[in-house]
Formats: C-alpha cells, sequence, structure tokens
C-alpha cells in the first residue's frame, strides 16, 4: 500500500463533506439546536487526515493498533501485515465527517444505553455490550493525539447516525455519519491468501509424514471433475467428485491468523505438505504444521515450463467440428490459462505477498488440505458370517 492511497483520502473525504451538505435533512435536523451545516465533530481533522499514522482500537477488552509504515499500512500485533485500505478509509472518512446534531446524556451511569461507555466499564446490558463502547484513537507519526472518539449504537434510517461520546468528555452526542468499526483485530487484514481458480489446476497432491500420498487429477482444462489416483483395489470412492474438495482447495483460500514465519517452528512437528500444478505452468507448494490444535501452513509459488501443458497456448486455436448430436464445448476453462509471463508474475506476486508469514488455516480448509484416503473410501463391507452346521435331531423314543 503506497502513499497515494493515503493522499486519496483526503481527496474522498473532502467529496464526503460536500456531498453530505446537500443531503435531504429530516424534519428533526431542520429543528435541532446545531445549524451550522459546515460544523463537524472534529473541525480539524478533514485538514490533517493525512496526517494520520496510527489508529488504535480499543474494544471488549481488546484493543489493538493500525500504523503506517513505508506507505504501507498493517496490523501492528501481527507484525505488520497489511490491512484492507477501503476499511481503514472508511473509519477515518466516517471520523472525519461527523456532525453533531443533538446533545446527550452526560451522565455515566446512562452512557451504557446508547453504547458510549468506556470500552473498559462494565456495560449494563449484554446488548449495549455487543452494541458499542469501540474507542477509536488517531496519532500523527510524532504519537500526538489527532482525534479520539468513543463510537457507541447506531441509527439506522434515511440519513445514517450514531450516538458518539469524544474521549474525556462528559457530553455525548447524536451524529449524524457512520464510523466502521471492526469488531476485532483480524477484521481489517485482508484474510485471502490466494485465488487460484479450479479451472487453471490440472493436479493436486498431498504427502503425509508416513509416506502415504495422495493425488487427483485432470486431462483438460474443461474434464468435469477431478479423478483420483491410485485408488485401493477393490475399494470404491465415497462420490465420483470426491476429488473435487482437493483440487478446488487454492481457490479461495482464506486465513484464520497469521504470523511471522519465526512465530511457528514448521520443521520438528511437519505436518501434510501439498503440491498444485496448473495447465499454465504456476506450481504452488504448501507446507503444515499442528500446534496447540491449530493448523499453520506456509506458501511458495513458482512457474514449471515443464508443467505448462499444450492446451495454456492454444487456447486461441480454432476449435475442432462438434457433432450434430452433441454441445459445443464448454472453453471457458482454457480461457482462464494464462500466457507465461503472467504466471510468471503471478509466482513471483504471491512471494512477495506470503514469504516471511504463516498462516492459521480455518478448520475446514486444514482438513481439505490434508486428506487421508481411507477418508475418501466408502467402507468395506463385513465378511458374510460362517453358516453353522445344522443341529443333529434328537432320536425319538423307541426310534
Amino acid at each position: 500500500m503506497k502513499n497515494s492511497n493515503v493522499l486519496v483520502l483526503a481527496g474522498v473525504a473532502a467529496a464526503v463533506v460536500v456531498a453530505a451538505v446537500v443531503v435531504t435533512r429530516s424534519a428533526r435536523e431542520e429543528t435541532a439546536v446545531h445549524r451550522d451545516e459546515s460544523a463537524r465533530l472534529f473541525p480539524a481533522l478533514g485538514d490533517r487526515i493525512n496526517d494520520v499514522a496510527s489508529v488504535t482500537i480499543r474494544r471488549a477488552g481488546k484493543e489493538w493498533t493500525v500504523a503506517r509504515k513505508d506507505g504501507s499500512w498493517g496490523l501492528s500485533e501481527r507484525n505488520g501485515y497489511p490491512v484492507q485500505f477501503e476499511a481503514l478509509k472508511a473509519t477515518l472518512v466516517g471520523m472525519a465527517d461527523l456532525r453533531p446534531v443533538e446533545p446527550k446524556t452526560s451522565k455515566p451511569e446512562s452512557y451504557s444505553k446508547i453504547g458510549v461507555q468506556d470500552p473498559g466499564a462494565e456495560p449494563a446490558t449484554e446488548a449495549a455490550a455487543a452494541a458499542g463502547g469501540a474507542l477509536i484513537t488517531l496519532r500523527d507519526d510524532k504519537g500526538q493525539e489527532l482525534a479520539s472518539l468513543i463510537v457507541g449504537t447506531a441509527k439506522f434510517g434515511q440519513v445514517p447516525e450514531v450516538f458518539v461520546r469524544k474521549a474525556g468528555e462528559a457530553q455525548s452526542w447524536l451524529a449524524q455519519g457512520s464510523v466502521d468499526v471492526p469488531s476485532e483485530p483480524m477484521a481489517w487484514v485482508d484474510r485471502q491468501i490466494m485465488n487460484v481458480s479450479r479451472e487453471r489446476v490440472h493436479t493436486a497432491s498431498v504427502q503425509h509424514p508416513d509416506g502415504e500420498r495422495l493425488s487427483v487429477s485432470r486431462s483438460k482444462p474443461e474434464t468435469p471433475v477431478f479423478g483420483v489416483d491410485d485408488v485401493p483395489q477393490g475399494r470404491d470412492l465415497t462420490s465420483p467428485s470426491i476429488g473435487e474438495n482437493l483440487g478446488g482447495a487454492i481457490t479461495y483460500l482464506t486465513l484464520a491468523d497469521v504470523q511471522p514465519a519465526t512465530a511457528v517452528d514448521m520443521e520438528s512437528n511437519p505436518g501434510p505438505a501439498s503440491e498444485f500444478r496448473t495447465f499454465d505452468g504456476l506450481v504452488v507448494k504448501v507446507a503444515t504444521t499442528n500446534k496447540d490444535g491449530r493448523t499453520w501452513a506456509t506458501f511458495w509459488a513458482g512457474f514449471d515450463p515443464a508443467a505448462r501443458t499444450p492446451e495454456a497456448d492454444a487456447t486461441d486455436a480454432v476449435p475442432e467440428p462438434t457433432p450434430a448430436d452433441q454441445p459445443p464445448p464448454d472453453d471457458r476453462a482454457r480461457k482462464a490459462l494464462r500466457p507465461v509471463d503472467e504466471v510468471k508474475k503471478e509466482a513471483e506476486q504471491l512471494n512477495a505477498k506470503l514469504s516471511g508469514w504463516v498462516f492459521e488455516l480455518p478448520d475446514y480448509k486444514a482438513a481439505v488440505l490434508t486428506p487421508r484416503m481411507e477418508k475418501w473410501l466408502k467402507p468395506t463391507a463385513p465378511p458374510p458370517a460362517a453358516s453353522e452346521p445344522p443341529t443333529p435331531l434328537a432320536p425319538t423314543p423307541g426310534g
């Protein structure tokens, strides 16, 4: 994330301010005490929005900081792992554009009714605990506070409103506008690890530490399902499409948590390792380990010309005629394949994004990436019960 993103922020804020001035006011706002349409809860924040260097949030007993370093924004509690700029921008622009509508309670015992209690204070009700009490503090690169606000319960209507209270002040307010407050530290993080479309995947395999290997493959990009290789003789798969789970494992692959690579020992207790090869030559390798019941993974990507198949270089070829009694082939799969230069660039971008980090995988995705063949097979039928010899008849009297 570059400095240009931060510069854009000021322009966006200005546009929001102008748009807010011309929006239709409710009747209550027309009779409110505060008639200055240009008034803002933080009048100077719009002009200093580019000076914001850190955003600290305290909510429900948790505190975390998003900070800017070398033009990029990252989560401090995760060693600066990148956050989604659009989510951050929504919060900063929202704070800069808040306008006071009318004063509300200044009694601490009533704060929890509108969610503006101090985050460390115990709320009066469970609903209040879930609804508000989120403290957002903005600072510049010297640590000087630019704005600090407790965001409470939102009111939804034709014009969005929210209950707020400036930190350290007794007076609370109903303000026009909205502020996006993340619910927990990872809420702002870009959770997508990678998204390699299923149509591109040629083969996928898993190697377990005990030597068991499981692999799936397709002969052509348009082949409808992944076939499971080396199914044990005499055994049946639970489903003909069971291989789809592994074949599509790196499509929309997301994280549950992230840490610097040095935070998790990947070597002392190695778990299953998987490898994916696409028709256009991309290779993705995944190494896993289990720590405290959680699956952690590292990723590597590269381009292998030997993995690239003729289909990847023939997407513009004239298709062969299709018999009249058959539907035309679906060429969407082949159109998903990429030229060599794009695949090489993709691998470089993935490594730049993922190297140096270890990712906790959601349980369902960890299961998909570490399957066992036995889980994919129908149970074996029990052997038939041995027939017992007939019981001899008892001799009859006088017989």
